[in-house]
């Protein structure tokens, strides 16, 4: 049977193939408060009682309103491409029953006036969900009946957004908001507009992870950011990749070590380049302004800072080299450098690029990584007279499971990440 194309618009096609409708998103930048219009009575009634597949181009706003809309206006189930991962999900099924529990990658604050759902998945998780996981998730929480505003927020895919907007209807909200942190906003998903909420006066802490490229940096990164979590209790942690040119995703790390053929490699890779950008001025302010953002929303961020010289064919930047750079340092609490053994005063280097903005006094560790291709470990680890800690380790590998690195340096880890939930 051919795919027979029900709706066409800028934002989206809705085509029919057999038993299923497709919504294939057009673009990435949106204005929902425009674009929302495109989900008429028209389109309602072309849904009511089929199963729909949502996949393409959009922003987490956007799937979040289709999912929310589909699902009250009787689709049969709601299926969502993660197009990063190629893969799909089926996260709504009319009159399944769902776990009540709340799943690992969100917390939720009960404030006075409104529900705050904060998405922050572990770097372990995202590249690890199938369908039974997707499927008991989907309502995960009861909010019926709560005359409360429920706010979607935090960092996440499309799918974990899906995921909390179905679980938002099937709970029997009737008013949802995304919060856009980058630009201090809310978007109604179902009800009425949000007043603007006061962030809170308490401050998250920011442990910025620096280090020159190929020594690690992201990977220690993910790493810490489990092991805070570990010994956490109830605060929020999250890893931010802040090297916004070049983006080192989960999906691309899971789906690299989980390629078949070095073609499929290819591919994950390939896409991975269309992602990067240049790197302006611009782009390191909204980075600095969504830092201070996540600080008033977050307990602990594990900032994954961009690595050293390189070359502009590259597409790379210099240490610090702009205004800009240094106010994304300056959000951060501490810092944590990465030097690799066989140039180990880079670290050195870095504590001097720190001190020319009177922050040097901020380090707390010095991690010095060698032989990247062996199992994980640890093999010294030491607090100096400055109370700054020190460490030897292995196996700083994007091909080793982050699991099995946390395994290894958890042990050894625990003094420092300690005394950094302690700060």
């Amino acid at each position: 049977m051919e795919k027979a194309v029900l709706i066409s618009n800028e934002l989206f096609d809705l085509s029919s193939e057999q038993n299923l409708l497709t919504i294939e998103f057009h673009k990435n930048q949106i204005d929902l408060e425009r674009d929302k219009d495109f989900f008429d009575d028209a389109f309602f009634k072309q849904i009511k009682d089929k199963n729909i597949r949502i996949r393409g181009k959009g922003s987490v706003e956007v799937y979040a309103y289709a999912v929310y809309w589909c699902a009250k206006n009787g689709c049969a189930s709601i299926t969502v491409t993660e197009f990063n991962l190629s893969r799909d999900f089926e996260i709504y099924k009319r009159g399944n029953s769902y776990l009540k529990v709340l799943p690992p990658w969100c917390t939720v604050n009960d404030e006075s006036d409104s529900f705050i759902v904060s998405v922050v998945p572990s770097s372990s998780l995202d590249g690890y969900w199938g369908e039974e996981i997707i499927s008991k998730n989907a309502s995960c929480f009861m909010l019926a009946g709560s005359p409360k505003f429920t706010i979607l927020t935090g960092k996440g895919s499309v799918l974990f957004y899906s995921i909390l907007a179905c679980s938002a209807f099937a709970s029997g909200c009737e008013n949802v908001v995304v919060e856009k942190p980058l630009e201090e906003k809310f978007i109604a998903i179902a009800g009425s507009k949000f007043k603007k909420r006061p962030h809170k006066k308490s401050c998250g802490k920011i442990i910025g992870i620096l280090g020159d490229p190929n020594s690690g940096k992201s990977v220690f990164s993910k790493t810490l950011g489990n092991v805070l979590r570990k010994y956490s209790g109830k605060k929020s942690v999250w890893t931010y990749d802040c090297d916004a040119a070049a983006p080192t995703s989960d999906w691309y790390i899971y789906g690299l070590q989980r390629a078949k053929s070095q073609e499929d490699a290819d591919i994950k890779t390939n896409a991975r380049k269309a992602v990067k950008q240049k790197w302006t001025e611009d782009l390191e302010m909204k980075i600095s302004q969504y830092m201070k953002t996540v600080k008033s929303n977050l307990d602990f961020i594990v900032a994954d800072f961009p690595g050293g010289r390189h070359d502009e064919e590259k597409n790379i930047h210099e240490r610090i080299p702009t205004k800009a750079r240094a106010e994304m340092l300056k959000n951060c609490d501490c810092f944590i450098i990465i030097g690799r053994s066989d140039v180990p005063e880079r670290i050195s280097d870095w504590k001097m690029a720190l001190n020319e903005y009177n922050l040097a006094d901020r380090v707390v560790a010095e991690v010095i990584s060698k032989n990247p291709q062996i199992n994980p470990s640890v093999e010294s680890f030491y607090f100096d007279e400055e109370k700054v800690f020190h460490a030897t380790v292995c196996g700083l590998n994007r091909e080793n499971s982050i699991n099995n690195i946390v395994s290894a340096f958890c042990p050894s880890l625990k003094d420092l990440a300690e005394a950094i939930l302690s700060k």
